[in-house]
């Protein structure tokens, strides 16, 4: 599933070729995904209007038009916006189109589709969104992160990747920030001292911003708008790296199973 350094690396893109472009045209495949709007209702709100600068909550693209009325996007599971030349050969599994005056489209293409795009009149608010939690490329983020977590009577790793808590991570960039801050995943949060949280509020960050330098990770589905993979899978220290030696201090690092999804972690660096 994209998170939020893929999310966040498709609204970078999308903010380079979309911004003030008009939608001349639009064509849906009608197939059922998690939230469709109704058709009529969709091309009322998007044709003629220009796009305006597309912002991300969490794992949710909110691309705003001139009316004030909002396109939501979640890429789910294997979900890609690409921008392409028109004329181009259509990409399978592609659910929604939107010509651009400048002859290119917005495509959404899912194959699961466990993603989802929904039209929010100007005004109107999406509980989705209402519910995330901490924004983690915010800047008072380190200091809301502690007050946080030191309250919360959970395992830190299950914690992070509760989206009512911290919005937009993912198994990924949380194996990977607790590795770097040498923190158990398994550790109660509220046992952690200030410091070690501050530690790891600034590696979360650290990882992300490491994260959106390579346009994010690509290990099957996600690309970019602009069709290109993310390459931070090459610097990945922990996820996915069972048994291999950790590159800190060459324990093998370890794969156990919480709430049916898979933590690596290095016995060795991240013992507390």
């Amino acid at each position: 599933m994209p998170e939020l350094p893929e999310v966040e690396s498709v609204r970078r893109s999308l903010e380079r070729a979309i911004v003030e472009r008009r939608v001349e045209e639009l064509w849906s495949s009608g197939l059922a995904m998690r939230r469709v709007p109704e058709p009529k209702a969709l091309r009322e709100a998007l044709l003629q209007q220009r796009f305006l600068r597309p912002e991300r909550r969490g794992k949710y693209l909110q691309l705003w038009l001139g009316s004030g009325d909002c396109l939501l996007v979640h890429l789910g599971m294997s979900g890609r916006l690409l921008v392409q030349d028109s004329s181009s050969e259509l990409v399978a599994h592609t659910h929604l189109r939107l010509r651009l005056d400048d002859e290119q489209e917005l495509r959404l293409i899912d194959p699961r589709r466990f993603g989802f795009y929904d039209l929010l009149p100007r005004g109107q608010h999406d509980p989705s969104l209402e519910a995330l939690g901490l924004e983690p490329l915010a800047p008072d983020f380190g200091q809301r992160f502690v007050q946080v977590m030191r309250q919360r009577e959970r395992p830190v790793r299950s914690l992070l990747l509760d989206q009512h808590v911290i919005a937009g991570l993912g198994n990924i960039y949380v194996a990977e920030a607790l590795w770097r801050a040498k923190v158990h995943p398994r550790s109660m949060a509220s046992s952690l001292s200030e410091r070690r949280l501050r530690r790891l509020a600034k590696e979360i960050r650290a990882v992300l911003d490491d994260a959106l330098a390579a346009s994010g990770t690509t290990l099957r589905d996600y690309r970019s708008p602009d069709g290109l993979p993310g390459y931070f899978a090459v610097s990945l220290a922990v996820y996915g790296r069972e048994g291999l030696p950790c590159t800190r201090c060459e324990s093998g690092i370890q794969r156990v199973q919480d709430a049916g999804r898979s933590s690596f972690f290095c016995p060795h660096c991240q013992r507390s």
